[in-house]
């Protein structure tokens, strides 16, 4: 089950072609085994403490709840103590680089389409141990202060995949994030037809580097400026592309203009055309072709929310804590995808489509009913009182002349 991936085979599929939660359960379990290097000696195998965690982010719930839920599961305290004592971020972020990549290995080749993007997950509380830890940003959920996590996301044969994940400090800059994320593309032997960048990313030396490194991308431009800039050019109302070139300090990049008119028809809660503005690098398309191509990039949004159903809940101020659930998260999520990907399409020849292909939450319930199948299932309830009157088992309490208390069924 470990090598199962590279076995082209994830299941022992019986003749009648089922696949059991125990093995969904075994296959989840095994892909974040490597999350997890450190040793661990008592009554529970680390495979147990992988079990619980994996429950956990399958029911969207804490440790301490996913731990009382299943019979020999050990307890909730050990399992953080182990968490905070043993993990690394740097292992952490590598090792599940690697699992993520080796998923989706098998339904990769030949060039594809990347896009770039950064995720903040609200926190309230103090730093760690480093204040870079934490990034600041526009307010949500109540709060400025957010952990950051930027991903690599790619659309191939319709399936959508996260190939990596990278922590992000607050020092971490747009350059080092794409130079990680061109890395891990590199290290697949994959081509890029074309990298989609939201404004975020949005720099002239952003833009240079690209041109350098003879990068395909489109990026989403900010719309401002008074008298001069991107906003001075929305004037037609017509799509066209013309050239352009933004300046910062003695810095300058030329690149071409994309700018795309919509008329909104009250979908963007407006009723007038609605204007778009796109730096296209490289090789040249249409303005219709180039808003077409950068909605794809707004799947790896997608992938964030189905992230946060499969997301264990946690109050810990560790980044290292934040982090593994993060991987775990998207794990599941990859899983889930080269589960239907692998499983579920039709048996015919050209294009095969998973026509009954479950959805995330059906995954995710055959894995919490597998690890309850595996690890028992907590059936009764201990109780500290005896009420007087019982509803539930229809009994009321009374006392005797001797002072004794007896049930009147």
């Amino acid at each position: 089950m470990s090598n199962c991936l590279e076995r082209g085979n994830n299941f022992r599929l019986g003749r009648d072609g089922k696949v059991s939660d125990k093995d969904l359960c075994m296959f989840v379990v095994e892909l974040v085994m490597p999350l997890f290097a450190f040793g661990f000696k008592g009554r529970c195998s680390l495979k147990d403490i992988v079990r619980v965690i994996v429950h956990a982010c399958s029911q969207r719930t804490s440790i301490n709840l996913a731990s009382k839920s299943l019979k020999k599961a050990p307890k909730a305290s050990a399992i953080r103590y182990h968490l905070r004592e043993k993990l690394d971020l740097e292992k952490i972020a590598n090792e599940a680089n690697k699992i993520l990549l080796r998923i989706a290995k098998p339904v990769l080749s030949g060039i594809c389409e990347f896009a770039i993007d950064l995720t903040d997950i609200p926190y309230h509380g103090k730093h760690q141990k480093d204040e870079s830890e934490i990034v600041r940003s526009k307010a949500k959920d109540g709060t400025t202060h957010f952990h950051s996590y930027a991903t690599l996301y790619v659309i191939v044969l319709g399936k959508r995949f996260t190939l990596a994940l990278k922590y992000v400090r607050a020092d971490t800059s747009k350059l080092e994030i794409l130079e990680y994320f061109l890395h891990a593309i590199k290290s697949l032997q994959l081509g890029i037809k074309r990298i989609y960048l939201d404004k975020g990313f949005y720099s002239v030396a952003m833009i240079n580097y690209l041109k350098r490194r003879g990068i395909n991308a489109v990026m989403a431009l900010p719309i401002k400026g008074k008298k001069g800039g991107i906003k001075a050019r929305l004037k037609d109302r017509k799509s066209r592309i013309e050239p352009y070139f933004a300046r910062s300090g003695k810095e300058i990049a030329f690149f071409n203009l994309a700018i795309v008119c919509k008329y909104s028809k009250n979908k963007y809660n407006k009723k007038q055309a609605i204007y778009f503005a796109y730096a296209v690098i490289g090789e040249k398309i249409s303005p219709r072709n180039c808003f077409k191509n950068y909605r794809k990039r707004f799947g790896i949004e997608t992938s964030y929310r189905l992230m946060n159903t499969c997301r264990a809940r946690t109050s810990s101020r560790s980044p290292e804590i934040r982090l593994l659930y993060i991987a775990i998260a998207l794990i599941i999520q990859n899983a889930w995808v080269y589960f239907n990907y692998s499983y579920m399409r039709e048996r015919r020849s050209g294009q095969r489509k998973a026509k009954n292909g479950i959805t995330l939450q059906e995954f995710l319930d055959h894995i919490v009913q597998g690890c309850k199948a595996i690890m028992g299932k907590i059936v009764y309830i201990r109780t500290n009182n005896y009420p007087r009157t019982d509803l539930i088992s229809h009994r009321q309490l009374f006392a005797s002349e001797g002072g004794e208390m007896f049930y009147n069924y």
